[in-house]
């Protein structure tokens, strides 16, 4: 029974990609559409929320080009030669989780009391892990000296280890920091979604990214995408998947949160024009 749904899978995993792919883009546009709801609102999350919308557009193209590699091995669509490099593909995935590290490092820096700029130390947080990355990387070529397309994909590997994973759990982190602040503005229920969001996002980046395309070096070469379908009966591009649009869908309501604060500043700005008004009325009648 796991060999013919690992094949039904196998066969459908343009469909995968593209629900993969579009979860991300989705959130990110949703944010980026919504983003004027939230330029002035008290909530830290709003100074960071951009970024975040970076890495789920980004984050799901570069998804979309693994679709389109798999419908042009397949004869099904015509696409420019450059678009299907795999240099191209490995630069957007970097790009993503380097705005999912700036991301989560400004929020946590906002999250916490403190005159250090948030901003300074995003952009050092995910300097640091960009020169990880690139000198993993160097070594790695240094000590095996690899074709290209095998080095393309151990630089995929590394590039998921150390910016992915850890972008992840540092995102996710803030999230659920975040979520205190809406209880504390009594918008509980948001704060749950922010927690359903940060749950499915560690998940994603400490189990998603666990299992890699094989590769050379360890743990990759046991740990890996074919492990895991070999065990689960499913792609891990699946269960990649299904997080991506649970984070989506926490995410995306709790946008919400930000109108309601919207009407309250509305309706607060109605109340004290009223009383100002009164009190200007029972002075004239004095």
């Amino acid at each position: 029974m796991a060999k013919p749904m690992a094949e039904f899978f196998e066969n459908n995993l343009v469909v995968i990609y593209f629900f993969y792919g579009l979860a991300f883009f989705s959130m990110g546009l949703a944010i980026w559409l919504t983003s004027s709801r939230f330029r002035t609102s008290e909530f830290r999350l709003a100074g960071a929320l951009l970024f975040l919308a970076g890495f789920g557009i980004v984050h799901g193209l570069q998804e979309w080009f693994d679709m389109f590699r798999l419908l042009d091995e397949r004869g099904s669509t015509i696409i420019p030669y450059w678009l299907l490099l795999h240099e191209v593909h490995l630069i957007h995935l970097v790009i993503s989780f380097l705005l999912l590290v700036f991301f989560g490092i400004k929020l946590l820096f906002a999250n916490r009391r403190t005159t250090i700029n948030g901003n300074h130390m995003a952009l050092l947080g995910a300097g640091a892990f960009l020169a990880l990355w690139m000198l993993s990387v160097g070594l790695t070529w240094l000590l095996y000296r690899p074709e290209r397309l095998v080095m393309i994909n151990a630089a995929d590997v590394l590039a998921r280890y150390t910016l992915g994973m850890t972008g992840s759990v540092i995102a996710a982190w803030a999230i659920w920091l975040e979520q205190r602040n809406f209880k504390a503005h009594g918008m509980p229920q948001f704060g749950r979604l922010l927690l359903g969001a940060a749950v499915a996002l560690l998940l994603y980046g400490v189990i998603g990214q666990l299992f890699v395309q094989p590769s050379f070096f360890f743990p990759s070469t046991v740990i890996n995408s074919e492990t895991f379908l070999d065990v689960f009966g499913f792609p891990i591009q699946l269960l990649r998947a299904v997080l991506a649009l649970l984070m989506a869908y926490f995410i995306i309501r709790a946008l919400t949160a930000f109108e309601i604060e919207n009407q309250r500043r509305l309706a607060d700005a109605v109340e004290q024009r009223a009383a100002a008004q009164q009190e200007a009325l029972r002075v004239e009648q004095q």
